[in-house]
Formats: structure tokens, C-alpha cells, sequence
């Protein structure tokens, strides 16, 4: 579903893999530059190829933290996932990618592991234990909300074997090239499943807007995380626009919105001074009369 299939940047990507000094000096000017899906693609064409709708396989297997073998599936549960496929001892770019999403993270209102999961996955078949573990510790350290155990168990950190690792990049459509130097050229980005592991968005770059994140989470969850009328009317009123790479307000359908409520709101005010007019009257007609003769009166209580 890209838009444009744009020319590679393989002189920008190959020297972000390799830690370049551009990246470091300059990296608000980079994730500019690789928010443009026109940009995404790298090395020879090592590149993301969008895949949303499909599902990703459930049943592959990953180490965690602990070194437990677990599922794709098991780390998922029931709820929209934020996907990450990095390697711990990239030099810049994959550090940048977990901490943007950390940041969003901090200024999301909901809760990793209880509205929705984060999995990060290294697709380095040589990456240990020990490297997810430290991974994990250091971004729950910085997480502002508080960190249950259901934080623990909802934000996870993997290494996972080479049969694995093709099975997850080729079910999400992220290619990588491992380079003559030993690091690897691959895309910039993140996906989002559902909870059935279809993928339902990708989100490019080193930018993750905690709105576009949200809506991205509501979307993947059809709207069944929302918490309030505010995330029902984003989830409604905001669609995703492919060219742009982002979420967008549909401006015809919040004027539909916005039609329907003032005959909404005219009904009622109508209605209501019609009840009122309608009151009135009937209890004007239920006051007693006041025209009978005085004299009348005083007649007949005198007999």
C-alpha cells in the first residue's frame, strides 16, 4: 500500500547504520527527512514492504528478557501491539527508534500492558539475553507512569533465532542486509497489529506523535480501547491518509457531525418551548374564574 516507490537514500542510511556523525549532530533533521515514505527505502533495495492486513504468524517463537521461550502470540494477549524490530547494538538509528517510542509512551494516556503491548524484537540472531534484559530494565526506568506488573509484562524485549527472525521480518515485510562493516541496513519504522496479529499500520521515521499513536492503537483495536467521548470522537472523525503517512481530520464527515448535532440541539430547544407553551396553556385554563357578582355571592349566603 506505499504510496511512491521513491529513489533510495543509500548514502544517508548506510551512514546512520554505521553511527555517521550526521545522524548524531543533526537528528531532528534525519527523522525529517525519513518521516517522508518516499525516503524509506535503503541498501539495494533493502526496504519495508507494507503488508497491512496480513497476519503476522502467532506461533513464532522468541526468548524473553528472562530467557523464557515464548510466543509472538503469548507476548501480544489480547490487545493492540506496538512492534518493534531493531538490534541492540545498532550505533544510532534502532537507539533513536526505542527512545521516540518511549517518549510517545510517556506522553500517551493509556497504559502499556493494560490497553495495549509493546514487543521489541532484535533481528540479530547473535544478540543475547543479557542485552534484552539491560534494554528493558533501562526504558522502564524512564517510564513515567507507574511500572506494574502488568507494565513488566506488557512492554517485552526479545532475541529470537535466525529461522525466527525471517519468519517475523518477512511476516511484517521489514528487510534488512547485513553490511560488509557487520551492522545491518534496514528500514525505520514501527508496526502496529491488532490483537489477532493482523498488521493494521506502520509508522515511519523516528517520529511517533502520541495522537498518531493513539489513533493507530484505536484503529488496530476497532475503537475498543477508547476511554472517553474525546478518543470515540477521534477514532470516528480521524482517517488515515496513505500519501501523507499520517492521520488526518476528515473534514466532511466532522461537518456531517457538526449538521447533526444543531438539528439535534434545534429539535430539543424546539420541542422544549412547545412543552412550555403547551403547559402554560393548560394551566392557565385550570385557574378558577373570578367574573361571578359580588352581590350574587353575598345573596346567597344570606338565604
Amino acid at each position: 500500500m506505499m504510496a511512491d516507490r521513491a529513489k533510495p537514500v543509500n548514502a544517508l542510511l548506510a551512514l546512520a547504520c554505521a553511527g555517521a556523525v550526521l545522524v548524531a549532530c543533526a537528528p531532528n533533521a534525519l527523522a525529517q527527512r525519513l518521516r517522508d515514505r518516499s525516503e524509506i527505502k535503503q541498501l539495494d533495495g533493502v526496504d519495508l514492504e507494507e503488508r497491512i492486513g496480513d497476519q503476522v504468524p502467532l506461533d513464532i517463537p522468541l526468548i524473553d528478557s528472562t530467557g523464557k521461550t515464548v510466543t509472538l502470540g503469548d507476548q501480544i494477549g489480547d490487545r493492540p501491539t506496538v512492534l518493534a524490530l531493531v538490534y541492540y547494538d545498532c550505533p544510532v538509528v534502532c537507539s533513536l527508534v526505542m527512545d521516540r517510542l518511549s517518549e510517545s509512551m510517556n506522553d500517551l494516556d493509556y497504559t502499556v500492558g493494560e490497553d495495549y503491548s509493546v514487543v521489541i524484537v532484535s533481528f540479530d540472531p547473535t544478540e543475547t539475553t543479557q542485552q534484552a534484559a539491560e534494554r528493558k530494565l533501562a526504558y522502564l526506568s524512564g517510564y513515567t507512569q507507574p511500572v506494574t506488573p502488568q507494565t513488566q509484562a506488557g512492554w517485552t524485549f526479545h532475541t529470537a533465532s535466525a529461522d525466527s527472525i525471517r519468519q517475523i521480518t518477512q511476516g511484517v515485510g521489514f528487510n534488512i542486509q547485513l553490511l560488509d562493516n557487520g551492522e545491518y541496513s534496514h528500514p525505520v519504522g514501527l508496526a502496529v497489529l491488532a490483537p489477532d496479529g493482523t498488521i493494521s499500520r506502520y509508522m515511519y521515521g523516528f517520529d511517533y506523535p502520541p495522537k498518531q499513536l493513539k489513533l493507530s492503537l484505536l484503529d488496530a483495536s476497532e475503537g475498543k480501547i477508547a476511554q472517553s467521548l474525546g478518543d470515540r470522537f477521534l477514532h470516528f472523525c480521524y482517517r488515515y491518509d496513505p500519501n501523507a503517512g499520517a492521520y488526518s481530520m476528515e473534514a466532511m464527515l466532522v461537518m456531517r457531525i457538526g449538521a447533526i448535532a444543531t438539528v439535534i440541539v434545534l429539535t430539543f430547544l424546539i420541542g422544549g418551548l412547545l412543552l412550555f407553551e403547551r403547559t402554560r396553556r393548560h394551566r392557565k385554563a385550570q385557574r378558577p374564574t373570578s367574573d361571578t357578582p359580588s352581590g350574587t355571592l353575598a345573596m346567597g349566603h344570606a338565604t
